[in-house]
C-alpha cells in the first residue's frame, strides 16, 4: 500500500472514530464487539466502517478512507486493521483467518472492443474510411470506470500514417472529471479486402466447383503477387499442386482442366491438306484442352510435341525432336 494512501487511512479513522476520551468526566464507553469482512465489494469512492465489519451498530459507522480506484483492490494488513478498531472503539484483533482484508472496487469496464469501435469511427470521421481491421498493441486493454459514470467514449489527437497503417490516439472514457479514465493506444489501422480461397481440400486435378470457394478477409497489404480475386477465373479450372484451405489462389496454382494424364495413351494426329495420320502415342505430361504436351510415338518411339485437341486426344504442333513431323509419326 502506498504510504500517502496508508497515512490517510490511518488519519481519517483517528479522526472520525475516536472514543471519548476518559478526561472529559464521561465514563468511558465498552467496545463493540464486531467480525471482520475478509474480502470486500465496494461501489462507492469511499469505504466505511460497515464495509470492513459484520455487527457494527449503524450510529457508529464512519468514512475511514478513499476506496480503491474502479476495478483495483486494496489489501489492508491486520496491523492498520487493529490501530482502526481501537480507534473507532471496537472489540476486534487480529485471529487465525481474520489478519487481513481484501477491498475491490466494483467498475464499469470498457473493453478492447469498444476502444476499437471509437478508433474506428474517429478514422472514418477524419476521411480515413473503407474496410480496415483496427489492432491495438495492447490486446488486453480495459478501461474501469466508477458505476455512476456516463458511458462516454472519446477520441483524441488521432495520427495516422498510411504508408506503415500505424496509428496513435488518447482514449478518455466517462466524460470530463475525476471519475474519467484515460490511456494512449497504438496500433495498426490495416486496409482490408476480399477474396476467394478453397472452402476444403481438393485433390490436384480436380475441376474447381462454386460450392468448392468461400470468401475470406486479408490485408490488402498482404496480397500476394498473383492473386486471384475473381471467382470467375477460378471455377471450372484444377489445381496444379496441393492447396492447403483458407490460402489466397495464385495464377500459379491454376490450369485448365487436365483432360489427358501423365503417362496416359493418347491418340496422336497429324492433318495437313494433303495427308491426314493418325497412331498412338503416350504422353508423358499431365495437360488442359490446348496445352502443349510431350508425346512418344508407341511405335516407333519417337518424341513429338502435341497440342492437346481433347480427352486423351493430341495433335502434333510444331517439329518433332529430330526429323519431320511425318516420320514421328511412322
Amino acid at each position: 500500500m502506498p504510504r500517502l494512501l496508508l497515512s490517510l487511512l490511518i488519519l481519517a479513522a483517528a479522526v472520525a472514530g475516536a472514543p471519548a476520551a476518559a478526561g472529559n468526566g464521561l465514563p468511558a464507553q465498552p467496545a463493540q464487539p464486531v467480525s471482520l469482512r475478509p474480502e470486500v465489494t465496494v461501489e462507492a469512492a469511499v469505504l466505511r466502517l460497515s464495509d470492513l465489519f459484520d455487527g457494527l451498530d449503524t450510529a457508529a459507522d464512519a468514512d475511514v478512507a478513499r476506496a480503491p480506484a474502479p476495478g483495483r483492490q486494496l489489501r489492508l494488513s491486520g496491523h492498520w486493521l487493529r490501530r482502526l478498531a481501537r480507534a473507532h472503539n471496537l472489540a476486534w484483533q487480529p485471529g487465525p483467518g481474520s489478519t487481513s482484508a481484501l477491498v475491490r472496487r466494483a467498475s464499469q469496464v470498457i473493453g478492447q472492443r469498444e476502444i476499437v469501435d471509437a478508433i474506428a469511427g474517429a478514422l472514418d470521421r477524419e476521411g480515413i474510411g473503407g474496410d480496415l481491421d483496427v489492432i491495438l498493441d495492447s490486446p488486453g486493454l480495459a478501461l474501469h470506470l466508477p458505476l455512476d459514470s456516463p458511458l462516454e467514449i472519446e477520441v483524441a489527437g488521432l495520427t495516422y500514417d498510411p504508408r506503415s497503417e500505424r496509428l496513435a490516439a488518447k482514449v478518455v472514457v466517462g466524460g470530463a472529471g475525476a471519475s474519467s479514465a484515460q490511456a494512449v493506444v497504438r496500433g495498426r489501422a490495416l486496409r482490408m479486402t476480399e477474396v476467394p480461397v478453397l472452402r476444403h481440400r481438393l485433390a490436384r486435378d480436380q475441376v474447381i466447383a462454386p460450392g468448392d470457394l468461400e470468401w475470406t478477409r486479408v490485408p490488402v497489404a498482404r496480397l500476394g503477387r498473383g492473386t486471384v480475386s475473381d471467382p470467375a477465373e477460378i471455377v471450372g479450372k484444377s489445381l496444379r499442386r496441393s492447396v492447403r484451405p483458407g490460402r489466397q489462389l495464385r495464377d500459379s496454382d491454376l490450369q485448365a482442366p487436365v483432360v489427358v494424364a501423365k503417362n496416359s495413351l493418347v491418340t496422336l494426329r497429324l492433318e495437313t491438306p494433303q495427308m491426314r495420320l493418325t497412331v498412338q502415342g503416350r504422353s508423358l505430361d499431365s495437360g488442359g484442352l490446348g496445352e502443349v504436351v510431350r508425346v512418344v510415338n508407341t511405335k516407333s518411339n519417337t518424341l513429338v510435341y502435341a497440342r492437346i485437341s481433347g480427352p486423351n486426344s493430341v495433335v502434333v504442333d510444331g517439329r518433332p525432336a529430330g526429323g519431320p513431323q511425318q516420320e514421328a509419326l511412322r
